[in-house]
This record gives structure tokens, sequence and C-alpha cells, in this order.
């Protein structure tokens, strides 16, 4: 008579799978939560307080750099409540500090940002 080895391990598998399991969606959360408090943060200091604003080409007028304010602000207040897709705020995100990093906007600069919070905005 053979007899039939007992199958052991099986129950260690399982608990090194399940706990696996758990630290990959506790990193995925804690990843996710993080990167909208580093989104928000950029919007304090670069859209809030205005340094974006400075850096537009002195040809513009105080009407035109308000609408300008108002509509990047109403693309970030619409990306927080997922009206806009996180991929595409990281897009208009890097699309900003692009701009700024020679210190000075020019306005096909900001043409271009300005269609692409519209034409995203829209999809």
């Amino acid at each position: 008579m053979i007899r039939r080895r007992k199958k052991e391990g099986r129950l260690f598998f399982v608990s090194l799978l399940t706990l696996s399991a758990v630290v990959i969606i506790a990193i995925y959360l804690s990843i996710d939560g993080s990167s909208d408090a580093n989104q928000h943060s950029f919007y304090e200091k670069v859209v809030a307080n205005k340094v974006f604003l400075d850096q537009l080409p002195n040809s513009y007028t105080q009407e035109q750099t308000v609408a300008i304010h108002t509509e990047v602000s109403n693309f970030y207040k619409a990306a927080w409540t997922d009206e806009v897709n996180k991929v595409v705020l990281y897009e208009v995100s890097h699309k900003i500090e692009t701009m700024m990093a020679d210190h000075q906007i020019v306005d096909g600069e900001v043409k271009t940002l300005l269609a692409l919070i519209r034409n995203r905005r829209e999809m």
C-alpha cells in the first residue's frame, strides 16, 4: 500500500500570499494619498500665491491675468473633486513647472496651457 504524503506548507503559502497583498494595498493607498497632497501643495505655492501669474508676459492686462488665474484655479478644484483625471492633473502641473523653469513665460506657452486645460476638461 502506498502512503500518500501529507501536503505541508499550504497554510504557510496562503498566509504569505495574504500578507503580500496587504502590504501592496497599503503601499498603493499611501502613495495615492501623498500624490494628492503634493499636487495641493504645488497649487498653493504656485497658483494660489500667484507665483505663476508674476511670470506672465507684461503685455497681459489685469483682466487677462485674472481670467488665466481663474481658469487654472478652477481646473485644480475640478481635479480635486475627481471631475478631471489624475493623469491630466499631473500633465498640466508638469506643463506649468516647465513653463516656469526659465522664470519668464511667453504668450505661446500660456495659450498652449489654456488649450491643454480646456481640451482635457472636455474629455
